[in-house]
């Protein structure tokens, strides 16, 4: 698999598009990146993965949590504010959103360019299929 994409201007693109939409510029890249993870999530380890500081993934989280997309991950020995996701329409929109603005940017080979983003962001081949 040739995933020899530079993501720059992906991360840029969804940026400008998370302004667009949400008025927030690392919404759209948290939610999609929330989305795709393994539970449990963790702000820090969502920050990490994007390379945002903490403080900017942990109030999206929240917002998350109160929107019913993500519960309490139950971990009685674990200091860590931890979340599962459960199933919410806010997963496939974000997906959705981030793989439009991939194809945007990489028309001719959006499905390369993609798994190179979610490889390169995440360190996954594929995003976690969205819960339903």
């Amino acid at each position: 698999m040739n995933i020899d994409v530079d993501v720059g201007p992906i991360r840029a693109r969804v940026r400008e598009r998370s302004k667009q939409v949400f008025g927030k510029r690392y919404r759209l890249e948290v939610f999609a990146a929330v989305g795709a993870g393994e539970d449990p999530i963790w702000s820090r380890r969502i920050a990490q993965s994007l390379q945002l500081a903490e403080n900017q993934v942990s109030g999206e989280i929240q917002l998350l949590a109160s929107l019913g997309a993500l519960q309490e991950f139950p971990a009685p020995h674990d200091r860590r504010k931890l979340y599962q996701r459960v199933s919410h329409p806010v997963w496939g929109f974000a997906r959705d959103l981030v793989e439009h603005t991939i194809a945007e940017i990489y028309p001719e080979e959006p499905r390369q360019a993609s798994t190179a983003y979610w490889f390169q962001v995440m360190a996954i081949a594929e995003p976690r299929p969205v819960p339903v």
